[in-house]
């Protein structure tokens, strides 16, 4: 696979069919959200003219995350994840079709809090399982892009949503708004119906046969993760600090644009907006930072500006420069959300990914609603000009605490890198990992074992099930396949340094179609078939072009066509 052939930026995970569904559903969903957002406090002003009112929505809307969250990520690890959305998708479809019929009979204020905290449970199972399905998806290779992916459907929905929701209360009423929302959620389901890839999870830890620990064993595996390596307790730290950053905002930039701006509700809106457009804008970038060897100084650099622009607004009466601010903020906070992600995806094992992102989930929610109560406080002690900057420094604060800290990760990555270069130098001499990126290839040197095969020992035997990939070190192996049925053998190939067997079984998911011998003593790399699958390849269906090549031609010497139904 020629490097020049291979997508870029946000095409190299929307060319993953299965992400691509994801993408729309969540898409779809997504605005159907912000829409209903707007929409509920709408419907609960209109019926009560309370603000309380308003508040205890909120906190009730945002609850379940918080109190649901850790099992949203235990069903992720423990079900298929496909399926766990599919039902939230049409749970949370069903109670917004009882939601609008509330809407439309004048049901009082007390039932639409309520079926909007149902709603919000099914989205709180729903959100882990994305988190933790998107690796699987798109490969090691790809997923600082899906993550900008994500990073940017939000950023869309954050200016389309409420703008939508705006339209359809000016056009119709709540209950119409209502309505279509429960449509996105149906049409989600449907999107995610198709998707192929399995999304099943299992503990490589433990046999079948060993008992299946608690939930609270389980989620406390979750726990231990976070807080066994202080990398990933500091990226949490500071993805807190950027949730408890946009809680403020939902409070501080509706006074902004009514009492500094003069722009009223209409420029609430406009804000919003400008904060989406600076991470669309950045979306392309951000993609990219896969292969960026200082990504904890990046990480430092995106979070501190994330919060300059809000400090600046105090100043600010010119709505244009507003939102020249609110776009660089923008792009800023996709930048550090993009690479926390990342790294947390990185850094933790998969089997416990799932639970880990729903304990996350209930952190960064707790933050939201943190920084959406302080916020008035704030205003009501220092005035809004200092809630502004009080707001901002609560980001700038944690980034530059980590900004020591960084470049210590940074040094240690760089010595990883080092570590691995040897592994790295004997890969990118294998003719089917020619192109791949630098994060593929040091993903397979930490996978892979050295071994030391003597001659006449069996690497891969035929008719056994797939299991590992071999890169051959030194030495030469042969390859053999059952001949005429006399019990005599071909010899198909002796492979040397440099290349690789094994992985026609892995690709295909079928039978080994040959034996392979050690003709002399041999060192190799063995990966696992699994970490060979995740890394390189979407799953099992699918392999980048010169794998596919390479495939199609060992199995023309191991079998007939007319067996294989090749050409």
């Amino acid at each position: 696979m020629g490097e020049g052939k291979r997508p870029s930026g946000l095409r190299a995970a929307l060319r993953h069919r299965d992400f691509a569904l994801l993408s729309g559903a969540m898409a779809v969903s997504g605005s159907g959200n912000f829409l209903f957002n707007v929409t509920l406090i709408v419907y609960i002003l209109d019926k009560t003219g309370s603000s309380a009112w308003v508040a205890a929505a909120s906190i009730v809307h945002f609850l379940p995350y918080v109190l649901l969250g850790p099992i949203g990520g235990e069903i992720a690890d423990r079900f298929d994840k496909r399926k766990v959305m599919i039902v939230a998708d049409l749970g949370a479809g069903t109670a917004m079709v009882a939601l609008t019929v509330a809407a439309a009979t004048g049901g009082p204020a007390l039932v639409a809090v309520v079926l909007s905290a149902v709603v919000t449970v099914f989205s709180a199972l729903y959100f882990p399982s994305t988190s933790a399905a998107t690796p699987a998806l798109v490969g090691e290779d790809d997923l600082a892009a899906a993550n900008t992916v994500m990073a940017a459907i939000e950023n869309v929905n954050i200016a389309v949503g409420p703008a939508l929701g705006g339209v359809l209360l000016l056009l119709g009423s709540p209950a119409a708004a209502f309505g279509v929302n429960a449509a996105t959620f149906f049409t989600s389901a449907a999107l995610t119906w198709p998707i192929r890839t399995s999304l099943k999870t299992e503990s490589p830890e433990r046999g079948e046969d060993d008992a299946k620990p608690s939930l609270g064993a389980r989620l406390q595996e979750g726990v231990r993760a976070i807080t066994g390596r202080q990398e990933i307790v500091l990226l949490v730290f500071v993805s807190l600090a950027l949730m408890v950053f946009y809680g403020q905002e939902l409070v501080l930039y509706a006074l902004v644009a009514k009492e500094l701006l003069g722009t009223g509700d209409s420029g609430l809106g406009f804000l919003f907006a400008a904060t989406g457009v600076g991470g669309i804008l950045v979306a392309g970038f951000a993609a990219r930072l896969d292969g960026v060897r200082r990504q904890g100084t990046v990480l430092v650099i995106g979070t501190i500006a994330a919060g300059i622009p809000m400090i600046a607004l105090a100043g600010v009466r010119a709505s244009w420069l507003a939102y020249v601010l609110l776009t660089i903020e923008g792009a800023a906070f996709v930048v550090a959300s993009v690479l926390y992600m990342t790294l947390l995806q990185r850094l933790l094992p998969q089997a416990v990914l799932g639970r880990v992102m729903g304990i996350m989930d209930s952190l960064l929610v707790s933050g939201i609603i943190l920084g959406s109560l302080l916020a008035p406080i704030v205003v009501e002690v220092l005035g809004l000009p200092g809630a502004l900057a009080f707001g901002g420094s609560l980001v700038i604060i944690p980034g530059a605490a980590l900004f020591s800290r960084a470049t210590s990760i940074d040094a240690a990555a760089e010595a990883k890198a080092s570590e691995l270069e040897p592994i790295v130098a004997v890969l990118e001499r294998v003719g089917m990992f020619r192109g791949a990126s630098l994060p593929t290839l040091e993903g397979l040197a930490q996978a892979a074992a050295h071994e030391t095969v003597n001659a006449g020992d069996v690497l891969i035997r035929e008719g056994a099930e797939p299991d590992d990939l071999y890169v051959i070190v030194s030495g030469t192996v042969v390859v053999t396949a059952a001949g005429d049925g006399f019990g005599r053998e071909r010899v198909l190939d002796r492979i040397g340094p440099d290349g690789c067997v094994g992985e026609i079984g892995l690709l295909e998911q079928i039978p080994r179609t040959a034996t392979v011998t050690a003709e002399t003593d041999c060192e190799v790399l063995r990966i696992r078939g699994e970490e060979f699958l995740r890394i390189v390849t979407d799953g099992p269906g699918a392999a980048p072009p010169d794998l596919r090549a390479g495939v199609a031609s060992r199995l023309a010497k191991t079998r007939p066509t007319t067996e294989l139904g090749l050409a």
